[in-house]
């Protein structure tokens, strides 16, 4: 059936086909030759047009990018074209994120040329055409002013348990687990967990969190309700964004309200380039620094990537490692991942850089998903996907990352070294609270999570559109791995 289908469309359907690439080729040519003389929506409307469902649909200003079938790879192409016609880098993160539709998108695009205040940049820090991401290149003098740094070493010393904890990245997979956590440990204390999560205003921000937990399981939604109802603030932001997207005013009450800083937001995507996760993982990491030094020191958490202790072929690095000197160069390649990677390992030589300024409380601790999930576990109960908890080995026992720490040695979810005081969620992880973790762990499987990351490196040709399976699966969904903030 299907061969004699192909004798007899196949020519008039290669024909058609090459008649709809050519007049998308020449819309994309008259895009950018025309676009200075047309209004910014307009234009951004007939770019996502163009790329995403063909030049002769209309697509409504008010319609988001995923909705139009985008994933991260055409956002690229979208991010790309807007820079060679406006000379504005707009992040894949900003695109495809569920705040933003065309309307904002090309707002966001409108503010970025007229803006007087420049940002660092991939290519102001690297240079435009780098093969070669250098850690000399990250030095704080060029992410944050230099009254800030000046005044970092004279800032008093944190004292006392934190009681107010700034948490980023609370919607993802990880974010999850350190949210409840975080809400546990301070509701004895009538502390407060203030989480920044995108959205276009608190109440969606709040929402989408909510939304992250889920409708499977009553008990834990209940849980999260009630320790969120007295404990838990949430702003609406983007760490990508100068001052985490806030307005002046919440971001210098955080200056003086914060106590700690638990940085487990990043834009999580194994395709693509470093370049295009500058803005969300090192700048964002960057800004965070620059308010950890401002009124008082503040401890900085930082959740990074067992990808980078693996960067060395054959001589895995420990989180006490000094990366600026183990690791002085990575390379800026394809390869699976390594954008990813770099973009961690470009965070942690930042918080390095400020802990040698003013003796900063930092702790940076490399994960894969399987060995968080397991160090909330009880001794030898089962992990939910494919590999279970081993008796105390401490060896890396996964293609997915590392293994389980010795029963009752809590660096595996602690802090680093130089300061065993605060740790992933500010103190040595307690094991008692393993029912929280049970119910969180019935969210998403863990095997799940880690296919999702894989499907997008396969390199399989796709459909304009056709997306990922992790970008199809929406905004919000509980088993989505990726962009949690």
């Amino acid at each position: 059936m299907w061969p004699k289908l192909v004798e007899r469309y196949g020519e008039r359907l290669e024909h058609l086909y090459a008649e709809i690439s050519a007049h998308e080729t020449q819309e994309l040519l008259d895009l950018r030759r025309t676009a200075g003389d047309q209004p910014m929506p307009a234009t951004v409307q007939r770019a996502a047009r163009a790329l995403l469902v063909g030049s002769m649909t209309e697509v409504s200003p008010a319609a988001h990018f995923r909705d139009l079938g985008g994933d991260s790879l055409s956002a690229v192409s979208l991010s790309n074209l807007l820079h060679d016609t406006f000379g504005v880098r707009v992040p894949v993160d900003v695109i495809i994120s569920p705040a933003h539709d065309l309307r904002q998108l090309a707002a966001y695009v409108e503010s970025k040329r007229t803006a007087t205040a420049t940002r660092p940049t991939f290519a102001s820090v690297h240079g435009e055409d780098a093969t070669e991401a250098h850690a000399k290149d990250l030095v704080l003098g060029r992410f944050i002013d230099a009254a800030t740094l000046d005044g970092a070493r004279r800032l008093p010393r944190p004292a006392g348990e934190p009681r107010r904890v700034l948490l980023t990245g609370a919607s993802g997979y990880l974010g999850r687990f350190l949210t409840l956590e975080w809400l546990h440990r301070l509701a004895p204390a009538d502390g407060k967990l203030i989480v920044v999560v995108r959205g276009k205003d608190p109440d969606a921000a709040r929402q989408r969190l909510a939304d992250a937990f889920g409708s499977e399981d009553s008990e834990l939604t209940c849980t999260f309700e009630e320790l969120a109802a007295e404990h838990l603030e949430v702003l609406a932001g983007d760490i990508a964004e100068p001052r985490l997207g806030l307005d002046e005013a919440t971001w210098e009450r955080l200056t003086g309200e914060v106590d700690l800083i638990v940085h487990a937001g990043a834009l999580v995507n194994h395709v693509l380039p470093y370049r295009h996760l500058f803005d969300a993982n090192v700048l964002g990491t960057a800004e965070l620094i620059r308010l950890s030094l401002t009124e008082r020191l503040k401890p900085v958490t930082y959740i990074s990537s067992v990808a980078v202790s693996r960067s060395r072929r054959g001589q895995p690095l420990d989180e006490d490692t000094d990366l600026r000197a183990a690791l002085p160069v990575q390379p800026l390649d394809d390869g699976y991942a390594g954008g990813y990677t770099t973009s961690k390992w470009a965070g942690e030589v930042l918080l390095r850089e400020a802990h040698d300024l003013c003796d900063l409380p930092e702790a940076q601790r490399q994960y894969s998903v399987l060995p968080l999930l397991q160090a909330f576990q009880a001794p030898g109960e089962a992990v939910p996907g494919r590999m279970s908890r081993r008796p105390a080995s401490g060896r890396r026992s996964s293609r997915q990352g590392a293994g389980p720490a010795p029963c009752g040695r809590p660096v595996e979810v602690a802090g680093r070294r130089t300061d065993r005081r605060h740790g992933v969620a500010g103190h040595s992880v307690r094991r008692g609270r393993v029912s929280v973790a049970k119910r969180a762990a019935k969210l998403s499987r863990v095997s799940t999570a880690a296919s999702l990351s894989r499907c997008e490196s396969r390199g399989r040709p796709r459909r304009p559109g056709s997306g990922s399976a992790a970008d199809r699966r929406g905004p919000g969904r509980a088993s989505r791995p990726g962009r949690g903030w």
